[in-house]
């Protein structure tokens, strides 16, 4: 039996703006998403960016906004601040945090701390994650660790992979109770320019939550760069 057989055809399709400052000191974005499912369709906008201040600190921040739709959340806000540490300021130490609002009220806070190293051709990431879903006030902890290896203007690749408690009040039940499972999942990431201004990508991903579902995931695209912000 075939997942289409039971859950329909789902598409979707997006694009991405991208910019670099001229002294490659930060980027922003801007993107256009798009879902059609058997249960209705959506449109997400999202902006954001990153900006290098120096010798200290990094601050990004982002955010995005969905039509009405049944199987997105309504708005996400994302923002972090890294500070820059060791003699030659390859070690960022990271505390962030983000927000989530679904169609039905529900909300979710995630709050997130852990390092980044910056080597010579590749990058490690590690974060602890710390989730609240309102109603209920249910609280989950979670990892996530990153290693991304590459040269800009060449070609990236990343591993990701998180693992943590899925958990939350199923209002719904007429007796609403707390649901828990482990959640674990990976991500292969892989970006690769062909030319100055563009190339191709594809990922592949694996979710896996225990006792309820396993999805997998292939994903592909082409980008282009142009232009730069600031002097």
């Amino acid at each position: 039996m075939r997942p289409s057989d039971l859950y329909g055809r789902w598409w979707s399709a997006g694009a991405l703006a991208w910019r670099r400052r001229r002294d490659l000191r930060g980027s922003a974005y801007a993107g256009l998403d798009a879902w059609a499912r058997p249960e209705g369709r959506a449109v997400l906008l999202q902006a954001g960016g990153v900006r290098d201040l120096g010798d200290r600190l990094v601050l990004s921040a982002g955010a995005s906004v969905t039509s009405a739709n049944s199987f997105l959340p309504r708005w996400r806000m994302d923002a972090e601040a890294a500070r820059k540490l060791g003699h030659d300021r390859r070690w960022l130490v990271a505390l962030g945090g983000g927000a989530l609002g679904y169609q039905n009220g529900a909300r979710t806070v995630v709050l997130s701390a852990g390092p980044t190293y910056y080597g010579r051709g590749w990058v490690a990431t590690g974060r602890g994650l710390l989730q609240r879903s309102d109603p209920g006030g249910v609280v989950a902890p979670g990892v996530l660790l990153s290693l991304g290896r590459g040269q800009e203007g060449r070609q990236w690749t990343y591993v990701d992979v998180t693992y943590g408690r899925y958990a939350y009040l199923a209002t719904a039940l007429a007796r609403p109770e707390e649901i828990r499972e482990v959640a674990a999942s990976a991500t292969v990431r892989h970006r690769r320019w062909t030319g100055r201004r563009g190339g191709w990508l594809a990922e592949i991903s694996w979710l896996r939550v225990r006792r309820t579902y396993t999805r997998l995931g292939v994903g592909a695209g082409a980008f282009v760069e142009w232009g730069r912000l600031g002097p």
